[in-house]
């Protein structure tokens, strides 16, 4: 699901990061608790199930192409089957976007998007106070 999710024009991801993510996400859920590593499985394995029928073919998700495995994301985000995507996805790209390349790729770059203001005696104000 990772390599369809965060495919982009330049084509999926390295076999590499894939492994860091999948090292990340097992250390991930490791630390969330075993209700939590129970309802990641359960969104993928519902993914995987359904995402083959709202493309109507009769194969598994993992003998899907990687295009297939898009167009199949993308209709399942749109339809009322969504919800275990959603479950999914939040949680990879949680883990997927604190990789330093993933954040790059998304034009983060760790600066604060807000100028500091200070009050008159010279001390930073909290964002809240700033505006």
């Amino acid at each position: 699901m990772a390599e369809a999710l965060f495919c982009t024009r330049e084509g999926p991801p390295s076999a590499e990061r894939l492994a860091r993510l999948l090292a990340d996400l097992d250390d991930f859920t490791g630390r969330a608790g075993p209700q939590a590593r129970r309802s990641l499985w359960l969104c993928l394995v519902a993914v995987s199930l359904l995402v083959p029928i709202l493309l109507r073919r009769f194969t598994s998700f993992a003998a899907l192409t990687v295009d297939e495995r898009v167009r199949g994301l993308t209709r399942m985000e749109a339809s009322p089957l969504g919800v275990p995507f959603f479950g999914a996805k939040a949680i990879l790209c949680v883990v997927w976007y604190e990789q330093p390349e993933s954040a790059a790729h998304a034009g983060y770059d760790a600066q604060c998007l807000t100028a500091v203001r200070r009050s008159k005696r010279g001390d930073a104000l909290a964002p809240e106070v700033a505006r």
